[in-house]
């Protein structure tokens, strides 16, 4: 599973009484009417005219009246976009897809998901490798399967698997085709990276599946990209990533975990490697400042005095 499906994926149960609720919501659309934007708590508003307010609102009017239980809405709303703000400022341009059009695909494709898991279709079948449905002997596949994996790809959806069950996210290649090239060089870095990210996997039955290496690089990247763009829109969220990577690079998770023993600590392997590349390849940023600390801590088995380090970080909203 990616990084980033592994953080908004929930129990099926829990996508069945959202998928539930949006019905109702996209039943009841006639009925809006507020037209402003409501920021994401994730996102930075930026300063617009009067006309560029004027055409991220009409953008949002048209997307709230956009099917959400058919996938192909998703393509509508890119090349709504494209239409739209083609011709627009590039603050206006980034606000609509990061605020209105990536939000919209976020919650269609729970519903995406719901529909697959209640219908009872085999997503399995299509998890052959990045290509998907390409890849798959057609004659072991029904044609509507492979209509199915089509339209998915076709719409910015993608086959994963978690513990031995499929489900469906999001490709970013989908965002990086259709709205990229109307982005700034800051978003579209920000797609590529959670593009790359969630191809190359995260953890599998609470288990890392990336390597030390990996998963440095990753805590690391997104540090940089932070600091870099402290007044970007994507700014909340690419912090949240770098405290989300750093917090599992310090800790693990249940089955690789960083400390040896529980009680009284230690380094494991998997750690002791990240460390060293840490130091070796990044000795002068924040991630390996943070991470050096804790790591003799655990290293020394002085368990409580990393634990409440831990506890000091947390306070201090660095993980």
């Amino acid at each position: 599973m990616g990084f980033f499906m592994a953080l908004i994926y929930i129990s099926r149960m829990k996508y069945l009484f959202l998928f539930i609720f949006l019905c109702f919501v996209a039943c009841k659309q006639p009925a809006q009417t507020k037209t402003n934007i409501k920021l994401s708590s994730k996102a930075i508003a930026p300063k617009h005219s009067g006309y560029g307010q004027t055409v991220l609102n009409n953008y949002q009017k048209f997307i709230a009246g956009l099917d959400v239980t058919d996938m192909a809405s998703a393509t509508i709303a890119a090349k709504k976009y494209t239409e739209l703000f083609k011709g627009e400022n590039q603050a206006t341009r980034d606000t609509a897809y990061f605020l209105i059009a990536d939000n919209f695909i976020n919650k269609l494709n729970v519903v995406v998901d719901s529909l697959n898991y209640v219908n009872g279709m085999s997503a399995d079948s299509l998890l052959a490798d990045t290509s998907q449905i390409d890849t798959v002997p057609t004659p072991k596949l029904s044609a509507s399967l492979l209509s199915y994996g089509k339209r998915l790809r076709e719409n910015g959806f993608y086959v994963y698997i978690s513990e031995g069950d499929s489900y469906i996210g999001r490709d970013y290649e989908f965002s990086i085709k259709w709205f990229a090239p109307l982005l700034s060089p800051v978003l579209r870095q920000y797609i590529t990276q959670l593009n790359k990210d969630e191809k190359e996997g995260f953890q599998e039955d609470a288990g890392l599946t990336i390597s030390p290496g990996q998963l440095v690089d990753r805590t690391v990247w997104w540090e940089k990209f932070a600091m870099q763009h402290p007044h970007s829109l994507i700014y909340k969220a690419a912090e949240e990533n770098r405290a989300a990577y750093l917090s599992t690079l310090l800790i693990g998770m249940d089955n690789t975990r960083a400390a040896d023993d529980y009680e009284t600590g230690g380094l494991t392997d998997y750690f002791k490697e990240a460390w060293a590349y840490l130091q070796q390849h990044y000795a002068n940023s924040q991630t390996n400042k943070l991470a050096s600390t804790y790591f003799r801590l655990l290293q020394n088995r002085q368990k409580v005095k990393a634990d409440a380090l831990l506890k000091e970080y947390e306070k201090k909203k660095l993980i």
